[in-house]
């Protein structure tokens, strides 16, 4: 496994870390999406237009931009619709990258009833909300399953994602994370997201972004890493 760090970068408008304008069929998995920038939408990506991406166990976090923080979607059709499967998503605090709070760590925009959110941790520990569906166009929401939407002060599932709270596997509570704020987002023993995935998530790999075993336990775990038992089984 070769993980990919794109970080640090600026994409003036819309995309400050991946841009995928119409990308059709592209497949992206264990990727590191750090402290990137986009001064209107997407600060991690940019997903719009014809997109049927698969994009599986990647570290998103600390991007910034107004609409989207970590990832902007906004497709208009699509005939299979892109898939955002056991990532980790996580908002910096506006405090610490000098920027005002952002609308959302996630927003799906557009005609997604063909979209797949699934198995994902989606942290925001301001005001900004972990996931909002559908703000402009009322075309039904994503589908959305045994994902952890968690903001500590504000919304959490939000527009036409709103109530998905306790439906469908989802759930909101702090992920409890080993390293908040290092490259790894581990789990600690504690945390919501341990064995409350769903194993049916298409395109699961068979080891976690940190090289570990996917599935321990019996049921997969939400986001990028998976709890191994014990501290000592983690590097």
């Amino acid at each position: 496994m070769c993980t990919i760090r794109i970080s640090n970068n600026i994409g003036y408008y819309f995309g400050g870390g991946v841009e995928l304008n119409g990308a059709g069929n592209a497949f992206i998995e264990d990727n590191e999406i750090l402290g990137n920038t986009a001064w209107e939408q997407g600060g991690g990506f940019w997903i719009v237009n014809e997109s049927d991406e698969i994009i599986v166990q990647n570290l998103i976090a600390n991007n910034w931009s107004p609409s989207g923080s970590q990832i902007y979607s906004l497709v208009p059709q699509s005939s299979v619709g892109f898939r955002l499967i056991n990532n980790t998503i996580v908002s910096s605090t506006p405090a610490s990258i000098g920027h005002p709070t952002p609308d959302a760590a996630v927003v799906a925009d557009g005609f997604n009833t063909n979209v797949l959110i699934v198995n994902n941790i989606i942290f925001a520990p301001v005001n900004g909300a972990a996931l909002l569906c559908n703000p402009i166009y009322q075309d039904g929401p994503p589908v959305v399953q045994n994902n952890d939407a968690f903001n500590t002060l504000g919304v959490s599932y939000g527009d036409s994602c709103a109530g998905m709270d306790g439906t469908q596997g989802n759930i909101s509570g702090n992920s409890e994370f080993v390293r908040l704020g290092k490259i790894r987002y581990e789990l600690q023993p504690n945390s919501p997201a341990i064995n409350a995935g769903t194993n049916s998530a298409p395109d699961l790999p068979k080891k976690d972004l940190a090289g570990h075993p996917r599935m321990v336990g019996g049921t997969i775990d939400i986001g990028a890493y998976e709890y191994q038992g014990k501290e000592s089984n983690r590097k």
